[in-house]
């Protein structure tokens, strides 16, 4: 009796200092979180970044699982959730749980209320977003409230059931609350850290909640549940299932608030500034996705879009695939068997804290995968007065492929960021698809390295090519 009693302490002791554990690591690292807004460190620095790189994955497909996602999060589906869990729990008389359930929402929901308003913390660009939030961006309440209510809902589903199911159970209410804070994001309506915030706020309030209900028996029935097992089972399905109704009605018929539509005024320079303004208030180079710069802008195009990929084309050059599991696959069987790949994608390479959503590359006489000429671009935001878009860019001879980590191979850069500038021009220029050519100085010399550690060395200065405008439309006859 005497060892039993020990163990049972010692177990108790147990679960309370692994629930104090969990409470302080995640508590540290909200702290963090919210001292580096102030600090800017490099997490907070990737925010912009990532959340543009996410962005550009967007399809109808995904965004309507998104949209889906996000409503499980929603104040209507939480309540309707929760309406569910608590008859659930009342059929086993888990009084503490519900009376847990419901303070843990109202009181976790006001206490990111009143973070959020001493923060105030701006949400990002509405002209990115895909519906609209009013309130302050961190943490995310949204994403909050999800941690809370369906890491609470799995504790207990997984404290009901037996064997294998229980690990089901918890990998699945994990994987719903990453995605429906991952929903924020990609919706446009907060920054990634936001979201990391709310998933460590969250998982300390639910430390704080389950711990104690975890030290109380974990055998339903010995706390006299209403009806036969049977019955109880049968009711418990029919609120799963209504819950579920309610989640496709509020999807359906409730739709997210469309972000307001603001009017882009986009800035005109004359083309014979260009050299003398146009890197007055932009940055002179690429960055990594903390902000770090990395290679400077080489060339300058001013020129409309379709224009841009006409001459890089007629160049003989190849647009790059966009990222995706089969552009991957691809890029393996290049890989092993040393086949040429000449739409391969690159490596996202961000400026002005965006991706760059065009490049294009040139295999080499070898044709394999390992050698090739490459360019990333960016629609500066500026246009001409000639009312074309001007264009920056940075180029670079990828020579092989090396490891940058244990997992992921990447190109290797050869050194002289020069010489590949001079091959672009020539190219382009060979075309005839270049009006005008202009050197434009960019930083002066430099020497650095770009995201893989490669090093490069420049004279700091770009081309500006200026293409020729579209031929006009033939008259009628």
């Amino acid at each position: 009796m005497t060892l039993s009693v020990s163990k049972t302490r010692w177990a108790m002791a147990a679960r309370i200092a692994a629930g104090l554990g969990v409470a302080t690591v995640c508590s540290l690292f909200f702290a963090r979180l919210l001292s580096g807004l102030e600090n800017q460190t490099p997490l907070i620095r990737a925010d912009l970044r990532i959340s543009s790189l996410v962005q550009i994955f967007r399809t109808p497909a995904v965004t309507r699982v998104m949209i889906f996602a996000t409503d499980l999060g929603r104040w209507q589906g939480i309540a309707a959730g929760a309406i569910a869990l608590g008859l659930g729990l009342l059929l086993w008389r888990r009084k503490a749980d519900i009376v847990a359930l419901g303070l843990t929402l109202v009181f976790g929901d006001a206490a990111i209320w009143l973070v959020k308003t001493h923060v105030h913390r701006a949400r990002p660009e509405p002209g990115n977003a895909l519906t609209f939030e009013s309130s302050f961006s961190f943490p995310s309440g949204h994403t909050f409230v999800a941690t809370v209510f369906y890491g609470l809902a799995t504790f207990v589903l997984v404290r009901a059931a037996r064997g294998a199911v229980r690990s089901a159970i918890a990998l699945s209410g994990l994987l719903l609350v990453l995605v429906v804070g991952f929903s924020r994001v990609y919706l446009g309506v907060h920054w990634p850290s936001d979201v990391l915030a709310s998933f460590a706020a969250g998982t300390v309030w639910l430390a704080f909640t389950i711990t104690p209900l975890s030290l109380r028996d974990r055998d339903p029935d010995s706390h006299g549940a209403l009806f036969t097992p049977k019955i109880r089972h049968r009711l418990v399905a029919l609120l799963a299932a209504l819950w579920i109704v309610a989640i496709g009605v509020l999807y359906a018929s409730v739709p997210l608030p469309q972000p307001h539509v603001v009017p882009i005024v986009v800035p005109v320079i004359s083309e014979t500034d260009v050299p003398k303004r146009l890197f007055e208030t932009l940055p002179k180079a690429s960055e990594d996705i903390s902000g770090r710069p990395m290679e400077p802008v080489n060339i300058v195009i001013v020129g409309l879009e379709e224009q841009v990929r006409t001459a890089f084309l007629e160049a003989g050059w190849s647009t790059a695939d966009p990222l995706s599991l089969h552009a991957f696959r691809r890029e393996l069987m290049a890989m092993a068997r040393k086949a040429p790949y000449p739409e391969q994608p690159g490596t996202p390479s961000f400026w002005n804290g965006r991706p760059n959503l065009i490049a294009f590359e040139k295999s080499t006489p070898a044709n394999t995968i390992s050698e090739r000429h490459h360019i990333h671009l960016w629609n500066a935001g500026v246009n001409s007065d000639a009312g074309r878009p001007i264009w920056v860019a940075t180029t670079h001879f990828d020579k092989g492929f090396k490891r940058a980590s244990a997992l992921v191979p990447v190109h290797s850069i050869d050194p002289n960021i020069d010489a590949q500038r001079e091959y672009v021009r020539h190219d382009l220029e060979a075309g005839g698809k270049v009006e005008s050519m202009t050197r434009l100085p960019v930083t002066g010399r430099l020497a650095g390295r770009n995201f893989a550690g490669d090093r490069f060395f420049t004279d700091g200065t770009a081309c500006l090519l200026v293409l020729k405008p579209a031929p006009p439309p033939a008259a009628a006859p």
